[in-house]
């Protein structure tokens, strides 16, 4: 998947979020109008995982938005999208080795610089 997808795709969990917020909904509410698992909508908003197709539809019916809002992005969604991935990957990435460690930082290095940041 090229970068700008995946990006993308974890984008969708925190545009989420801050619709079920500006609705005036808690993770709770959404869950149990989906007839959703609460733990599974969290790992969404979070960029944990990503949502199929269908829960995006029911998704965006319970928030009263577009599914297309749920794809539009700006600078401070990707940043935040990625944000999220990061936290939510904390855990395997604690499981790497040293250089397995040093390996990672260099390829995130590598990624800003190809990207002039």
């Amino acid at each position: 998947m090229a970068a700008n997808n995946k990006q993308l795709l974890y984008g969708i969990g925190g545009r989420i979020r801050d619709a079920r917020e500006k609705s005036g909904l808690t993770l709770t509410d959404l869950s149990i109008a989906m007839g959703s698992e609460k733990a599974s909508l969290h790992k969404i908003e979070t960029g944990e995982r990503i949502p199929k197709l269908e829960t995006m539809t029911k998704l965006s019916d319970q928030l009263g938005i577009s599914m297309l809002s749920l794809f539009c992005t700006d600078q401070s969604n990707r940043v935040e999208g990625m944000t999220n991935y990061m936290i939510a990957q904390q855990s395997r990435i604690s499981k790497l080795s040293q250089s397995q460690l040093v390996a990672l930082q260099g390829m995130i290095d590598h990624a800003l610089t190809m990207a002039g940041v």
